[in-house]
């Protein structure tokens, strides 16, 4: 009732707040705009979150003209402008300096710092902090980044020749860069991203932009009385703490030669304090200033200008011979050498035109100014929109295309100095314009003389005004590094690999009977897979269409590879007891999981899976309900934390299946979701970048060469970290393992207890099975439940059928049980459709032991058989207009026309998925609990890029804008 009181009363203040600004303001309505709506203005025409609002400006800009008002009817009307000239009049004034109330809601944590001052303020402030970027000051910071690119590069290092965002990496190291350059101190946010520090200036930001796309929050006095705004005060407090803190430490070591001759920022800071210009509260409020403003837009302008690279070979080319001319080896790379740069120059301000780091600033006008003929009065906003300023096709033709010789002198000599203002221009421009070209351009330096940037195919970023620039699904690329031990290794491997080739061909000469594609000497058909999971998705579908069904690829050196894709032969392979061995691939995880049945050998996987059945009994999964209760409620809480903004909803269910399964395999919580820093968690993660780094290596998939890379080194060592952390929890179980346990057990561990004890495996056996069980089951339920959730968004009809199917058996706060869930039918054609389309492992493979004939040809024994799920489950034959998104396909009556091995998510046959009815009930429990507090809206132009990383997974995050119902 409480909200409805409110409501009622903002409403009769906004149309009276409308009505006075109105009389005011009437000569705005002259200039040209979108229409406006009485009590909301032209709000609309913006949309809700930060993609609409780049994309929606640009349209209206588009449509209008350069220079267009808004108004949203209760505050002062705003004029947006784009155009060099408009550009001058606001911008090269010294009068038009006056920031809007926009700026203000940031004054609860950087106070009157000049970002936000008034003008007399701002005056002042400037003129005291200038020094603070003279060439001494600029050349002073070399060694601290020196230091801080060596753990860049370090991290980078760990993600090398896989598709990976970058941006994650750049942000935190740009904080460090930026909070030692501010205050003297390290903050070591590179090597912990879990600092208390930066997780509050990430979630402040969070709150900062949420209340910009929010009527109601944009509302000083409304905004005062809500949790959001209370948290934020907290996160203020917490940030300003840090900082006093530091100043206080450094106050208490600063001495007079510091004050005569001051070396760093944090010394010209406290002259100012001590020489009473500023108080020291001023002093970190410039502090707090410089990283807000700082550290996000360099994170911006530099990860972009890095995928710029990557797209444009020839630029990546040029710029490193530059680099490469000026700064040769390991020499040490100062200011002066960075100044003989020129052609980085050029990059960086074409990046920063492409991908304007601030694309908009607003001044407040003091007095009446007439543009073009039209009265502007004074209290209006002026909006500086850079991004269309930067794609005006009258300065830069063919705006889109990125060309870094736009921006040599003589071409800059040819344009107006304000067609470009990344760092805004004029009087009130940024103060730290120097700093951040000279950290830019060590970065990149650094990055370029260690690495080779590749661009992540079919990648392209979706970028939104997050007040700064930013991509909603990251900044993909892929960095390769060729050491001198990799070529030495390599040189050994061409001899050995030959040799191998030469016997495998004289074993399996009857295997060239199938048709493939073409087998070059040596390296055989390797090339046409390409070398990341996305290239290799491709790839083979690509394969499939050009030579049919089923076809040969061979490396020279291993068994040959059949891959079949069609139900008859799924049949014949999947439906026999005897095709049942695993391949050579599913060796590289004996070092973890051992001998569990995801990669055992025929014999021990028979025994093993008899064994194990009874844990996916009825009884026992009924027992996982009310930890299925307990962890999905805090993923809805982590959800609410994104709600209304699009946002990649991968990594929070990931987190929450690996707490699911670990939790039901184990009996034992692990809390991934609310840590997930914890060592067990970013162990599973790394060994898994590791093994598929294997994947796509031909190199790495030598045993022997693989031992003696440091790679193979680091596996080992999270391997016994989890191992140990399995066996420890094992250990406790024992040790409360009752008779009635034994007698009945009420879930996974007293099975796998009751094993033990019977005699009829070992302890190691059963924590190769628990390993196995993590292994092999959350990244797969994460991926579906994740792209279950991106198509509901995208086909709304489905969602709102499905919603009404829940809402029918499982109403309001009622329990969600185990037989609630499988009256479903509708949840169980969505989840296979979804499957079906995005099935969550690609491929499996079998060791064929004897020979077998398909449609007339021979495969000897000893051949691979690689069964191509993707493809399948894209037969025209079973599944017409296969790109379309239908669960009516999985109707009983549907499914019967069928043959069964047409569609496999699980695999099919005796050597199927153990855990399949475990799955179906994680993924149904989930999706009925995020419908039941969620609407799911898609993502405008986001499109994920599918790559097959063991499991499918897009490379570009799962984007998902979801509402509270």
């Amino acid at each position: 009732m409480l909200a409805y009181v409110l409501i009622a009363i903002l409403i009769v203040f906004l149309n009276f707040k409308s009505w006075q600004v109105r009389r005011r303001c009437k000569d705005v309505l002259n200039l040209p705009g979108p229409k406006n709506y009485p009590f909301i203005g032209t709000i609309l025409e913006f949309g809700n979150n930060p993609v609409d609002f780049l994309k929606n400006l640009q349209r209206l800009f588009e449509e209008h003209g350069p220079i267009l008002r808004f108004w949203n009817n209760t505050e002062y009307p705003t004029v947006m402008i784009s155009g060099a000239k408009y550009m001058k009049i606001i911008l090269g004034s010294s009068e038009h300096i006056h920031r809007t109330r926009l700026y203000r809601f940031l004054e609860v944590w950087l106070g009157n710092g000049i970002l936000v001052a008034d003008a007399t303020t701002w005056r002042k402030h400037r003129k005291l902090l200038n020094p603070m970027f003279s060439t001494k000051i600029l050349e002073g910071f070399i060694p601290t980044f020196q230091r801080l690119s060596d753990i860049l590069v370090d991290k980078i290092r760990e993600n090398v020749s896989v598709p990976f965002d970058i941006y994650p990496l750049i942000n935190l190291y740009t904080l460090d860069l930026i909070c030692e350059s501010a205050m003297g101190h390290e903050i070591n946010a590179q090597l912990n991203s879990d600092l208390q520090y930066v997780k509050s200036g990430t979630r402040f930001f969070e709150l900062y932009l949420a209340r910009l796309f929010s009527l109601v929050k944009s509302n000083d006095f409304l905004y005062s009385f809500m949790d959001a705004s209370k948290k934020q005060i907290e996160l203020a407090e917490v940030l300003k703490s840090f900082v006093n803190n530091v100043m206080k430490e450094k106050i208490s070591n600063f001495r007079d030669e510091d004050c005569d001759k001051p070396k760093d920022m944090m010394d010209c800071f406290l002259k100012i304090a001590r020489d009473g210009n500023l108080t020291k509260t001023e002093v970190k409020n410039e502090m707090d200033t410089f990283i807000f403003a700082g550290h996000d837009t360099v994170t911006t302008v530099l990860s972009m200008a890095i995928f710029e690279l990557g797209k444009n070979q020839g630029v990546q080319e040029r710029l490193f011979q530059e680099i490469d001319e000026n700064i040769s080896g390991n020499e040490e790379i100062t200011l002066s050498k960075l100044n003989k740069l020129p052609y980085m120059e050029c990059v960086l301000k074409e990046t920063m035109r492409l991908h304007t780091p601030v694309p908009f600033a607003e001044r407040l006008l003091q007095k009446n100014i007439t543009i073009d003929g039209c009265l502007i009065p004074a209290k209006t906003n002026i909006s500086v929109h850079f991004h269309g300023l930067h794609r005006d096709p009258e300065h830069f033709p063919n705006p889109d295309h990125f060309d870094p010789e736009r921006f040599t002198p003589e071409n800059i000599a040819k344009r107006n100095e304000f067609c470009f203002a990344p760092f805004s221009a004029g009087p009130r421009n940024c103060i730290g314009k120097k700093y951040a070209m000279m950290v830019m351009k060590y970065s990149v330096v650094k990055i370029l003389k260690n690495f080779k940037i590749n661009p992540v195919p079919g990648f392209d970023m979706i970028l939104g005004n997050f007040v700064v620039l930013k991509s909603i699904n990251g900044v993909f690329v892929n960095l390769h590094r060729v050491k001198m031990f990799t070529l030495v290794l390599m040189a050994i491997l061409v001899g050995f690999l030959y040799f191998k080739s030469w016997q495998v061909r004289r074993r399996f000469k009857d295997v060239l009977n199938l048709p493939g594609p073409k087998n070059y000497p040596f390296i055989g058909t390797i090339l046409e897979f390409g070398n990341n999971p996305v290239d290799f998705l491709k790839n083979m579908q690509r394969l499939f269409e050009e030579h049919g069904p089923i076809l040969r690829f061979w490396n020279n050196t291993e068994y040959p590879t059949v891959m079949i894709s069609g139900a008859k032969y799924m049949e014949m392979i999947l439906g026999s007891s005897e095709h049942i061995h695993r391949t050579r691939l599913y060796r590289f995880l004996e070092v973890w999981v051992g001998n569990a049945i995801l990669v055992t050998d025929a014999t021990t996987w028979r025994k093993h899976r008899k064994l194990l059945n009874p844990m996916f009994s009825t009884n026992i999964l009924e027992g996982f309900i009310p930890t299925f209760q307990r962890l999905s409620d805090t993923l809805l809480d982590k959800i609410r934390e994104n709600v209304s903004v699009p946002f990649d909803i991968f990594p929070l269910i990931n987190l929450y299946s690996l707490d699911l399964i670990c939790e039901s395999a184990m009996g034992h919580e692990i809390n991934a979701q609310l840590n997930p820093e914890l060592q067990y968690v970013k162990s599973c993660k790394r060994f898994l970048e590791l093994h598929l780094a294997r994947l796509f290596s031909l190199v790495k998939t030598n045993d022997f060469l693989y031992s003696f890379m440091d790679a193979s080194r680091e596996q080992l060592e999270h391997v016994e970290l989890m191992k140990s952390f399995t066996n420890n929890v094992i250990k406790e179980k024992i040790s409360n393992f009752h008779d009635e346990n034994y007698d009945k057990p009420k879930d996974m561990m007293d099975i796998f207890l009751k094993i033990v004890r019977d005699g009829n495996l070992t302890q190691t056996e059963i924590r190769n099975e628990v390993d196995s069980f993590i292994f092999g089951g959350h990244d797969t339920v994460a991926s579906v439940v994740s792209m279950a959730i991106y198509e509901l968004g995208k086909n709304q009809d489905v969602q709102e059928r499905l919603f009404k199917e829940i809402d029918e058996n499982i109403s309001g706060n009622e329990e969600i049980t185990l037989s609630k869930l499988n009256k479903l039918l509708y949840m169980e054609c969505v989840l296979k459709e979804s499957m079906r389309r995005h099935p969550p492992v690609p491929f499996t493979e079998r060791l064929i032991q004897e020979d077998i004939t398909i449609d007339g040809c021979l495969i000897p024994a000893k051949t691979n058989i690689c069964v191509h799920f993707h493809g399948l489950h894209r037969d025209p034959k079973h599944f017409p207009n296969p790109d379309h998104f239908d669960p009516e396909r999985f109707t009983p009556e549907n499914s019967a026309k069928r043959n069964e091995f047409c569609f496999a998510p699980f695999s099919a046959g005796p050597r199927n998925c153990i855990g399949k009815k475990y799955a179906m009930m994680v993924m149904k429990y989930t999706v009925v609990k995020i419908l039941k507090n969620f609407r799911i809206n898609p993502v405008p132009g986001f499109d994920m890029i599918l790559g097959n990383f063991a499991v499918l997974k897009s490379v570009n995050g799962v984007c998902v804008n979801l509402q509270l119902r």
